[in-house]
């Protein structure tokens, strides 16, 4: 008779154990179903975000770039055919600044837009403390869903050049677009 009550306390506590574990798993699928969505609306996760803190003034080499953005479904163009930093027909990523790099790939995640960019920190561009060679800018080709997605924003004054300008201030920093007639020449700070 002692055998029977042992039997159904290990069964109690089997039947008792069961639905620990299927609460940890619903709970496992439902954070991943919650990071899933929010990284479909381009929220960004603590962990993400704490990174962008530390590491986006980080400066990568070209092929790093590169691949971060063929990762992220980001294309790249070059008229040069070329990724030469010293040749201005080319299109070169070296140095550029990893905030620079996650401003596009939000900008992406944000707009639904496919995103080409044409240009990088290579020579012909102005000079200066936010510029394309310290690595602050980028230029994206103009389409019709960025274009209108940017055109959302809070529109600014014309600069000396005739572009543009157009405001956007996130938790993650301080974006201007400027409208030139080829592309977007964007300032991530």
């Amino acid at each position: 008779m002692a055998a029977k009550p042992r039997t159904l306390d290990t069964q109690k506590t089997s039947v008792a154990a069961k639905p620990r574990t299927l609460d940890a798993r619903r709970l496992r699928r439902a954070t991943a179903r919650q990071a899933r969505v929010g990284r479909a609306a381009g929220m960004v996760s603590p962990t993400l975000w704490k990174q962008h803190r530390l590491y986006r003034a980080v400066r990568l080499q070209h092929p790093q770039a590169a691949r971060r953005l063929h990762h992220a479904g980001l294309g790249w163009r070059s008229s040069g055919h070329c990724a030469n930093r010293h040749r201005h027909s080319c299109t070169s990523l070296a140095s550029v600044r990893l905030g620079t790099l996650w401003g596009l790939v939000n900008l992406k995640r944000r707009s639904g837009c496919g995103v080409v960019v044409t240009g990088g920190t290579e020579v012909g561009h102005a000079t200066g403390p936010h510029s394309h060679g310290k690595g602050y800018k980028i230029d994206i080709e103009h389409n019709k869903c960025v274009d209108r997605f940017i055109r959302n924003k809070r529109m600014g004054r014309v600069r000396g050049d005739g572009a543009r300008l157009y405001y956007e201030r996130r938790p993650q920093g301080y974006t201007v677009y400027a409208n030139e007639p080829s592309h977007w020449d964007i300032m991530f700070l």
